[in-house]
């Protein structure tokens, strides 16, 4: 049997359903962090040495968040779609960052912890709770 490559730690291939989905909620979001609030966007200038612009860049501190994390939903909810919009933030790397470390709760099976733990953070509790719901339907339509 093969195996696919691990990347990032991951054993399985995300593929296009994650880049699409990602996509959709950036444009949904725009440049607002869904738990903070506005993200923030560097942007540069790069001329050449005559101080002509050559071309602008903007480069986001963002980061598109599973509010219930991929490996629990594959893991225990079968069939279930993770990648479905209602399941995915925009958020600022650090909140990305915090929400990671809460996750241990929800791995040791004290998922009412990590809901605890998601508030404390500032996720707002009734997108928590419509992505489980939204989990559990697309589980269904499987």
């Amino acid at each position: 049997m093969l195996q696919a490559e691990k990347r990032s730690g991951r054993w399985y291939s995300r593929k296009r359903g994650f880049a699409e989905a990602r996509k959709k909620a950036y444009s949904r979001d725009g440049d607002y962090c869904r738990v903070s609030g506005r993200l923030l966007v560097t942007r540069c200038d790069i001329q050449a040495n005559s101080g002509r612009l050559l071309k602008k860049i903007e480069a986001w501190q963002r980061a598109c968040d599973h509010i219930w994390p991929e490996r629990y939903v594959r893991r225990f909810i079968p069939g279930a779609n993770p990648h479905i919009l209602e399941n995915l933030l925009t958020v600022h790397p650090s909140i990305h960052a915090k929400k990671t470390a809460a996750e241990k709760y929800l791995y040791s099976g004290n998922w009412h912890s990590y809901k605890q733990a998601l508030d404390v953070i500032g996720y707002p509790m009734d997108l928590v709770s419509a992505a489980m719901k939204a989990l559990q339907a697309s589980a269904e339509k499987s």
